[in-house]
């Protein structure tokens, strides 16, 4: 007997009950933007770039066995900030999202930044 691989997410969040499926994958955002969308990737990839180089330097000047804590605080510190802004709800929503693009390989870095909320 075969089993039936299941459908990945990408392929279940494009199916609408009453339009059908939707057989386009997500593009990145870098895909399909106009010029202020364009200006505003431009504007987070500056930002991501510098708490970049925030976390390098931080990871320089700790000793070892706290540089090994900075993802998980740099993740609780973020997660705060979601909550804060977005509600429990909608972080719950956005992570989940997340995790589920994670799992199925969605790479923001090769990619570009990714949208998971809105259309």
């Amino acid at each position: 007997m075969f089993r039936r691989k299941p459908l990945s997410f990408a392929r279940l969040s494009n199916q609408g009950e009453q339009n059908g499926p939707n057989l386009v994958e997500p593009l990145s955002m870098n895909d399909r933007c106009d010029k202020p969308e364009k200006s505003t990737i431009d504007d987070l990839q500056d930002v991501m770039k510098r708490l970049t180089l925030a976390v390098n330097v931080a990871e320089t000047v700790m000793p070892k066995s706290s540089s090994d804590y900075i993802p998980n605080a740099l993740l609780n510190i973020t997660i705060s900030r979601m909550i804060a802004t977005e509600g429990k709800a909608n972080t719950a929503i956005l992570l989940s999202t997340l995790s589920e693009m994670i799992r199925e390989g969605v790479d923001p870095e090769n990619r570009g930044p990714v949208k998971i909320s809105g259309a």
